[in-house]
């Protein structure tokens, strides 16, 4: 199994591109999955979680429901790391009360996904879980 390379200034052009967007949900959209996905194929140049499919909020919930939860979907789709492991481009977990996980994206110090309007920003420490943007999950269809 070969892990993919990291394009970090594909990651920070992905990143600035989003700054405007107005969150929506849908997976042609900018909610925080399709975000992380989208971030994740930004700097990889992979697809993945190509299952996780949806075209607005009813239909998305649907689909977090069928998988499980966020958390199980992404261990599906990703290697789960320790979080004081995960690096710039890395996709973490914050405490969500409706959806159990909000998924960011590790910019380094600070966590990014998207807000009502543009990009929001966390500190790293508000990352309880994490996933590794390259490393594929164990025995996983992408």
């Amino acid at each position: 199994m070969t892990q993919a390379a990291r394009d970090v200034l594909a990651l920070h052009r992905f990143i600035d591109s989003r700054q405007n967007t107005p969150h929506e949900w849908g997976r042609a959209a900018n909610d925080c999955v399709s975000f992380v996905l989208d971030a994740v194929k930004a700097q990889t140049g992979e697809a993945r979680a190509s299952k996780l499919d949806w075209h607005d909020e009813r239909s998305g919930l649907r689909v977090i429901k069928r998988e499980g939860g966020l958390e199980a979907a992404f261990d599906r789709y990703f290697q789960r790391i320790p979080p004081a492991l995960a690096h710039r481009g890395d996709i973490a977990g914050v405490p969500d009360p409706g959806l159990g996980i909000h998924p960011m994206i590790v910019e380094g110090e600070t966590l990014v996904g998207p807000a009502d309007r543009g990009n929001r920003r966390l500190p790293r420490r508000a990352m309880t879980i994490a996933w590794s943007a390259i490393l594929p999950a164990p025995d996983t269809e992408r």
